[in-house]
């Protein structure tokens, strides 16, 4: 059987080159944020479309407050831009 040339690199690169691809993904990818107002972990708009959200966009201090939107479909639009 003939062996993968991946199954020969080295633990020490491997790890560089896997927490450099989590570094990337945990990048802040957009401005605007909508978070639901809701206990737990319930945060996807097609599990929960009706709550409120939070408004919130990244200024250079942070995540600052901007309005609540009354549910998902309002949160969209802010996303968006609108």
């Amino acid at each position: 059987m003939a062996m993968d040339p991946a199954e020969d690199e080295p633990l020490a690169a491997w790890a560089a080159r896997r927490d450099g691809r989590r570094s990337s993904d945990a990048e802040i990818i957009g401005t605007r944020r909508a978070d639901p107002l809701l206990p737990g972990r319930q945060r996807a708009s097609h599990i929960a479309p009706h709550p409120p959200r939070l408004l919130l966009e990244l200024s250079e201090h942070g995540w600052e407050t901007v309005r609540v939107a009354e549910n998902a479909e309002q949160a969209v639009e802010f996303l968006a831009g609108g």
